[in-house]
């Protein structure tokens, strides 16, 4: 009987292995291992990108800490992507190297857990790099990537001392090592027109296709200590360009910015503040009186468009001459004149002398009409 359960237990455990056996054996996978560049600079960033393809959508890599003298590692999180019923696990590293020669890279442990079956230890082959020597003129600290710079102040351009303000800088450094990202703050240094508090940075590290980017954010609390313009520093950073093999210099120039005391600015905002009611009661004024003359005119020519006879004529004439500004009772040539001023006018001239004629004359209300109705049309165009 024991013997019997013994055979059992036997069979049972066999059966399992052969099962896992045959789990494993469906399972396929594809392994290829890339890198961005065979020959770099130093301290330019090298890619190393492995992809294993499965059919296992559970399926995942461990991988063991990857570093070798003389290189900064960085370790991207590893990435997972399903497409057509094929799960694609991604490992990538940024590679920095910092000594020259000729060099062989090979890559950490890398085990691949299935969901079922053994764990698999890919057999992954060395990697060959050549690295070239920074060009004499480069310092060791310089960085070797692409180096910008961005500005953010949301104070206004007026401010006043004594007044605590904040200027935020951002420094960003793509495809360049952690260690090599140029500091700033020798550059953000008080002087006689401004008190720089101590400096607030945070730091974050993004990674994308093209590989690691690094960025440095300060804030910059400050104070400004005197009258005139603010005089930031303009901050300049200068980089090795590995594409070009050249020395690049980026500029961020500051803000236009100027202080002023706070009682100064009072008593010039009182001054503009009043300047600005005086004008306001000026323009009031001068509209005023512009609208009372363009009434006035209105009124004069709505009259000699109704006039009847000379007198009405006459009258609405000078009323016409009061509206312009012009002297009261002025006679029909005076007003000619002021009229036609240095353009003559053939028409009106005509007219006014046709008016006078009528003046002691015994003219019909129609003639008298139709003098009127010429004058308010050649008037009525001019005014």
């Amino acid at each position: 009987m024991i013997r019997l359960k013994i055979t059992l237990v036997l069979l049972i455990i066999l059966q399992q292995i052969l099962s896992t056996s045959i789990v494993h054996a469906k399972q396929k996978i594809t392994v290829s291992l890339t890198q961005s560049a065979q020959q770099v600079w130093q301290r330019q960033q090298v890619l190393i990108t492995l992809k294993v393809q499965t059919d296992d959508p559970f399926s995942r890599l461990e991988v063991d800490d990857f570093s070798k003298q003389g290189f900064s590692i960085t370790p991207f999180e590893q990435q997972r992507t399903e497409l057509n019923q094929q799960t694609t696990l991604t490992l990538i590293w940024a590679v920095f190297p910092f000594v020259s020669g000729q060099h062989t890279i090979e890559l950490p442990r890398i085990r691949y857990r299935p969901n079922s079956g053994r764990i698999q230890t890919l057999k992954l082959q060395d990697l060959s790099l050549q690295i070239r020597k920074l060009p004499i003129y480069v310092p060791p600290t310089m960085p070797v990537g692409k180096i910008s710079l961005q500005s953010k102040w949301s104070e206004s351009w007026l401010v006043t001392t004594k007044n605590l303000l904040e200027w935020q800088i951002t420094l960003i450094g793509k495809q360049l090592a952690k260690q090599t990202m140029p500091p700033l703050s020798r550059q953000l240094v008080s002087n006689k027109s401004f008190e720089i508090l101590p400096l607030q940075t945070i730091n974050k590290a993004l990674q994308s296709e093209d590989g690691i980017t690094h960025q440095r954010s300060y804030t910059i609390p400050l104070k400004a200590i005197k009258n005139g313009l603010l005089n930031l520093p303009t901050l300049e950073v200068q980089y090795f360009e590995p594409t070009t093999g050249t020395l690049q210099t980026t500029r961020l120039s500051p803000p236009f910015v100027l202080s002023i005391n706070k009682l100064i600015l009072g008593i010039l905002l009182s001054l503009i503040l009043i300047a600005a009611v005086v004008l306001l009661f000026y323009v009031i004024k001068v509209l005023k009186h512009s609208l009372k003359k363009s009434a006035k005119r209105k009124l004069a020519l709505q009259q000699l468009k109704q006039a009847t006879s000379y007198s009405q004529i006459k009258n609405a004439l000078n009323q016409l001459a009061l509206a312009k500004g012009w002297e009261e009772n002025l006679s029909l040539l005076q007003f000619t004149h002021h009229w036609e001023g240095k353009s003559r006018n053939t028409l009106l001239t005509d007219t006014i002398n046709t008016l006078q004629s009528q003046q002691f004359s015994k003219a019909s209300n129609k003639e008298i009409k139709n003098i009127a109705q010429k004058l308010w049309k050649i008037l009525i165009e001019k005014s």
